[in-house]
């Protein structure tokens, strides 16, 4: 098994969230602002509104997309608006992280890429073990 977390973002200099948030009348799990300070001393630099799925213990990726896409199906053109007008970028990042030697199949459905290249994101993973 593994513990996967699927993560929509809109990442930009200094976006406004709160436009985010009504725009797309979601809440998001989680916001960073560009002049927040990490761990690490370091300024975070950017800004980022987030909705994620949380920890899902599982080993098959297509049950955790639909967890959290199908949420902003209806929202596809709105979203690549936000996206142009703030000058800023939506992202798909997959988080897996494998405890045993059962690795999760890394599987993207048709359905993720379509919603990907409508709003303009780009996939990524992050794998951990």
């Amino acid at each position: 098994m593994a513990d996967i977390i699927v993560y929509l973002t809109l990442s930009g200099n200094s976006i406004d969230t709160e436009f985010v948030t009504k725009a797309l009348d979601i809440t998001p799990t989680s916001i960073r602002r560009n002049d927040e300070i990490l761990p690490n001393g370091r300024l975070f630099g950017h800004t980022e509104w987030s909705y994620d799925t949380g920890l899902i213990n599982t080993i098959d990726l297509p049950v955790v997309f639909n967890l959290i896409l199908p949420k902003f199906f209806h929202n596809t053109m709105k979203m690549r608006e936000i996206a142009d007008e703030l000058k800023a970028e939506w992202s798909i990042l997959v988080y897996i992280k494998s405890k045993d030697i059962q690795e999760p199949i890394i599987v993207i459905p048709p359905f993720v890429i379509q919603f990907a290249s409508e709003i303009g994101a780009e996939i990524g993973f992050d794998l951990y073990t």
